[in-house]
C-alpha cells in the first residue's frame, strides 16, 4: 500500500483539515454540479421579495374542491 499524503479531496469533495477536525468543503461540489448542467452563465432575475416573508405550504387538494 502507499502512502498519498494528506487528505485533500474524498468523493468529489474538497476536505478541509486541522489538528483536531476534519471538514468537508461543499463549495466545489457545489460549483461542480452547477457546472455540470450549465446554469454558471445563467443571469439573475431581479424580482422584489419581502424580508423575512413565510411561505405556507397548500395541498394540491384544497384546490380541486
Amino acid at each position: 500500500m502507499k502512502d498519498l499524503g494528506a487528505l485533500k479531496y474524498f468523493l468529489g469533495i474538497k476536505v478541509a483539515k486541522n489538528p483536531i477536525d476534519i471538514f468537508p468543503c461543499q463549495c466545489k461540489y457545489a460549483l461542480d454540479i452547477i457546472y455540470e448542467v450549465v446554469l454558471l452563465e445563467v443571469k439573475l432575475a431581479n424580482i422584489p421579495l419581502k424580508h423575512n416573508h413565510n411561505l405556507t405550504y397548500i395541498s394540491r387538494w384544497s384546490f380541486s374542491r
